[in-house]
Order: structure tokens, then sequence, then C-alpha cells
């Protein structure tokens, strides 16, 4: 069972789901930052510095994940400060290639990591996926996925860095991920609380710079995370 499971939406989403749409959105992703970088930076190396701490964070991350879930206390105590640093870093790269209005980005992506960090940390998340229930519920999702809805249900996120990243439609974009998922519980694991509660516990920890008011203008690298996730660790 891959880690990167977990990483999307508590195990909603399964690494065979996502394994086909990885590369397209991998493209995605990276086409986004170069075009940002070559337009708006002064700096002809600043996307080689990206690529560089984005590699980084993402080998990491995967051995971070590796530990979970019999090392959640080392995760926990050891790795997840040094995660929140590497992405500390990869924000500070992202910023100066980017234009004005969005420049919300990289905060977005500090604080929705961050925050997401704490949800894979709180008491019993490891342990309510990893459970047997929690294994027969990813079996049923897999197997009662009707076109693929469950794979897709990111697809809207994606979709944004086709043009302007906008923080409202991207907060939208991630309640109707939610109400996707919160549909595939209920037809392949009904009245399973458990896992619907970490549905609903993971978005609001991924979607905390959308509820926060402190934080308008720093709003929506929510992608950028998925993205480093669906990457590196579906492959």
């Amino acid at each position: 069972m891959k880690i990167g499971n977990f990483l999307i939406v508590a195990g909603l989403v399964l690494g065979s789901v996502l394994a086909d749409q990885q590369g397209n959105n991998s493209d995605k992703i990276s086409r986004f930052i170069y075009d940002r970088c070559r337009i708006y930076s002064t700096d002809a190396s600043a996307y080689d510095d990206i690529k560089t701490h984005l590699g980084q964070f993402g080998d990491y991350l995967t051995y971070a994940a590796s530990l979970l879930p019999n090392g959640k206390e080392q995760f926990c105590n050891d790795e997840r400060p040094k995660l929140a640093h590497l992405a500390t870093q990869l924000a500070h790269d992202v910023k100066p290639c980017l234009p004005k209005d969005e420049k919300y980005l990289p905060k977005f992506m500090v604080e929705s990591f961050t925050s997401f960090l704490d949800f894979v940390c709180s008491q019993r998340t490891i342990e309510n996926f990893f459970s047997t229930q929690g294994a027969d519920c990813r079996q049923n999702l897999k197997l009662n996925q009707e076109g693929q809805q469950v794979g897709n249900c990111f697809t809207k996120l994606f979709a944004r860095f086709d043009g302007k990243v906008r923080k409202d439609d991207l907060c939208l974009d991630l309640k109707a991920s939610k109400k996707c998922f919160s549909e595939a519980i209920a037809r392949s694991c009904p009245d399973f609380a458990a896992f619907e509660s970490l549905n609903n516990r993971f978005f609001h920890a991924i979607r905390k710079p959308c509820n926060s008011a402190i934080t308008t203008g720093f709003n929506s690298v929510v992608l950028l995370v998925a993205a480093l996730i669906s990457t590196k660790l579906f492959s």
C-alpha cells in the first residue's frame, strides 16, 4: 500500500486510479511554473532552483511517508518539521516567479501543507486509515469506482493551471472535491463513519487558508501540494 493513497484524501483516492493521470498533471504544473518564471522573474536560473528543491521535497516526502504507519512517532516528531522547512524553502523559490495577483500561492502552499501534516499526525488518523475496515473500504472504492469518478475528483483543480490561478475558484473546486469523495464513500462504504470523518478532516486541513480571514490575498496552492504528491508518490 503506497502512502500516496493516504496523502490524497486520507486514502480515498487510490494510486492505481491516479497513475494514468499523474504524467499530464506533472507536465501541466511544470509548464505553469516554467512559464511564470520566464515571464515574471528577472533571474534566469529561478526555474532551475525550483526544479532542484521540488525534487528534494518530493524525494524526502517519499522517504518520510514510507515510515507510516508503524513509524508514525518518528514521522511526526522528526520528519514533520523537516518537511515543513522544505515546503517553506520551495515556496520562497516560487514567489519571485509569480505576478502580483498570484503572490498568494506560496503562503497558501506552506499553510495548507503544514495543516495537512497536523492532520496526518492527529489522533486516530493513521490508525483508522490502515485498519481492517479501512482496507475493506479502500478495496470497495477501487472496485466500485464508476467511470473513474473517484480519480476525477481533483480534475478541476489541475485544470486551473491552464489560466489564471484565483483563490475563490480553487476553494470552490476543493469544496466540490470534498463532496465528490463523500459521494464515493457513500456508494462504496455506506454508513462507514470513520472514513467520512477522515474525508471531512482532510479537506478541513487543506482548505485552511480558504477559511482564514487573516490570509486574504495569500490563498491557493493545494494544487502544488497535490501535484507534488501525485507526481512523486504515484509513479
